[in-house]
């Protein structure tokens, strides 16, 4: 379970399969936070719970996806297969209720945060199912 609290704009690919913390600050306000979540052998779906977010309006918008849109494929450099990039959730405003959780069915979700404000901020965690390992042991 790893914890990551990025405080800069940038595009990450996370396979952690299980537990782990996303956290985004709005470090300077414009700032663009673009993240895909793809639990690696992981072969259900896939469980986001935020349970934070402070937004300076409704110009900080956070959307989350069901997979990654196609249509950002090459700017993000993902090479894997792209199932619907389907709009799941959409939160901004200055207090959101919360907790609110959100499913990928394809096991994969693509995560993209405007912040307008310096303070904007959100944290999700998630968790992957119907994992499949690898057999390391055969030649084949």
């Amino acid at each position: 379970m790893a914890n990551y609290n990025i405080t800069s704009s940038n595009r990450l690919i996370l396979t952690d399969q299980t537990g782990s913390t996303l956290t985004i600050s709005g470090q300077v306000s414009g700032s663009r936070y673009y993240t895909l979540i793809a639990p690696q052998y992981a072969t259900g779906a896939l469980t986001l719970n935020l349970s934070a977010f402070s937004g300076g309006g409704n110009s900080d918008v956070l959307r989350i996806y069901n997979d990654l849109p196609s249509k950002y494929t090459s700017s993000f450099g993902y090479t894997g297969s792209v199932v619907s990039g389907q709009l799941i959730g959409i939160i901004s405003g200055s207090s959101p209720s919360l907790p609110q959780t959100f499913t990928a069915s394809s096991g994969k979700a693509y995560i993209a945060f405007a912040a307008s404000a310096s303070a904007a901020t959100f944290t999700l965690q998630w968790t992957g199912s119907g994992f499949q390992i690898p057999d390391l042991t055969s030649s084949v």
